[in-house]
């Protein structure tokens, strides 16, 4: 069953591996930079902004992400 829900911090390891994993699969892994800050501050990145940062799981493992900051179109 696939469920969709707000990140909580207990998220962040999950959150941080599926990120890189998914980097690293399309061959654009360039290793940690700058460029993945919001990724290891979603609260005050997203959550604190107005923002939101959603969680897909499926079958209780994390599957997919989606995040939104207020003002920016996408």
């Amino acid at each position: 069953m696939f469920t969709l829900r707000r990140y909580e911090p207990a998220d962040r390891e999950a959150v941080a591996y599926l990120h890189v994993h998914a980097i690293q699969q399309a061959g654009a892994y360039l290793g940690r930079g700058p460029w993945d800050d919001d990724v290891y501050a979603i609260e005050q990145v997203y959550l604190k902004n107005g923002g939101e940062f959603l969680i897909g799981e499926c079958d209780s493992m994390l599957s997919s992400k989606s995040i939104s900051r207020m003002g920016e179109n996408f």
